[in-house]
C-alpha cells in the first residue's frame, strides 16, 4: 500500500472515532415548576434531584437543587450515550409533602405534590 493511502486510511479511522465519541455524550436541562396538588400554588423551596445512569446506579451524573419562590427549579446536566444513553430520573420533596419520584426518563414540566 503507497504511504498516501495509509495516511488517508489512519486519518479517516480517526475522524471516525472522533465523531463516534463526540456523540457520546449529550447536554440536558432540567426546567420544573414544583405545584401544591389541592391549591395549585408554586411551592417555594422544594428540593428537586434529577439523577442519570445506566443499571440502576443513578450517581452517574445530574443536577439538585431548591425551587424559587415561584416554585421554579432549572438545572443542567452531562449525560453518556456510548452503548445506550443514560437513564433519567426526578425526583421532589419537601417536609410535610409526600415525595415524588417520576417515571425513568421522564422529565416533567410541573411536578404536583400531595400533602401528607
Amino acid at each position: 500500500m503507497k504511504a498516501s493511502n495509509i495516511n488517508t486510511a489512519v486519518f479517516l479511522v480517526f475522524v471516525s472515532l472522533g465523531l463516534f465519541f463526540s456523540s457520546c455524550e449529550s447536554y440536558r436541562t432540567v426546567d420544573v415548576v414544583v405545584k401544591d396538588f389541592a391549591t395549585k400554588e408554586c411551592i417555594d423551596s422544594a428540593f428537586v434531584q434529577t439523577k442519570a445512569g445506566k443499571n440502576n446506579d443513578f450517581e452517574k451524573s445530574g443536577t439538585q437543587g431548591y425551587t424559587d419562590s415561584t416554585g421554579h427549579f432549572t438545572g443542567d446536566f452531562m449525560i453518556g450515550c456510548a452503548f445506550g444513553c443514560y437513564d433519567i430520573i426526578v425526583e421532589c420533596s419537601k417536609p410535610g409533602y409526600k415525595k415524588y419520584v417520576s417515571e425513568m426518563n421522564v422529565m416533567p414540566d410541573t411536578i404536583w405534590l400531595s400533602k401528607e
